[in-house]
């Protein structure tokens, strides 16, 4: 077996393995308990035996239910162990000829799906996950020398943010976004954080003015930020963000 695709399936199969870890770290995050300790059933509260963890592949032999009391199991579960396995493919196949580079790509990929889900489902961004993104910009900053770009992209992020929780005293943002802008301003670096902001602010009002139409939200309603940042994270990393900016004529 040719050793790209050795290392592809290794990248694999440790993002369905970090998957099910994000599963447990999530949910445990939310609800303020430890991480350690055995994994229970949410319904029975019974430990999950060792087989029933397998990431994907227990939750389609189990039918998407519990083995013991048979109540649903979240479909939350297998999709982020999906999720995660894809973005780490994705990391490698991106800096297949760079390793190192690809791992930090691996670990800011990942902390931008922490966040992603936690602000979706709990509305607010721990720094403990934000700090993983901020690990991998750093990381991604020092193999590749780049130092003023990633400074001054971080600088624009946490200023944007920064400025609106001042003037609406953390009414609009919290204090997260500000250290989630700061993060991902320096991994994308300052030419690629603005396309970031603009494609996450317009997909939002997209999504708010879809929500209000379908009578699914107010004006007044709260959305959570942090799953379109991502959008426009990602957008941006990929060179999609520069298309979409000329397109619109900014």
């Amino acid at each position: 077996m040719p050793p790209h695709t050795v290392i592809l399936i290794l990248f694999a199969v440790s993002g369905l393995v970090v998957g099910s870890f994000s599963n447990v770290l999530l949910i445990r995050t939310a609800k303020g308990k430890p991480l350690d300790g055995r994994s229970k059933c949410p319904h029975c509260k019974k430990v999950i035996a060792w087989y029933d963890l397998i990431p994907v592949l227990s939750f389609v032999l189990l039918g998407g239910r519990c083995r013991r009391c048979k109540k649903p199991i979240g479909l939350r579960y297998p999709l982020t162990e999906l999720a995660t396995m894809i973005l780490f493919i994705a990391a490698y196949l991106l800096h297949s000829n760079n390793l190192p580079l690809a791992i930090m790509t691996v670990i800011v990929f990942w902390g931008i799906l922490l966040v992603t889900v936690f602000d979706a489902y709990e509305m607010m961004i721990p720094d403990a996950f934000t700090a993983i993104i901020a690990i991998g910009a750093l990381g991604t900053m020092w193999l590749e020398q780049q130092f003023l770009s990633p400074l001054l992209g971080a600088c624009v992020g946490a200023a944007w943010f920064g400025f609106q929780w001042l003037i609406s005293r953390g009414k609009i943002v919290g204090s997260g976004d500000i250290f989630l802008g700061f993060s991902l301003g320096l991994w994308l670096g300052l030419s690629k954080t603005i396309p970031m902001l603009a494609i996450a602010y317009m997909t939002g009002a997209c999504v708010g003015v879809i929500l209000i139409a379908m009578d699914r939200a107010t004006r007044k309603s709260r959305l959570a930020f942090g799953p379109f940042l991502a959008i426009g994270a990602f957008a941006a990393y990929l060179g999609v963000g520069d298309a979409y900016l000329q397109l619109i004529g900014l």
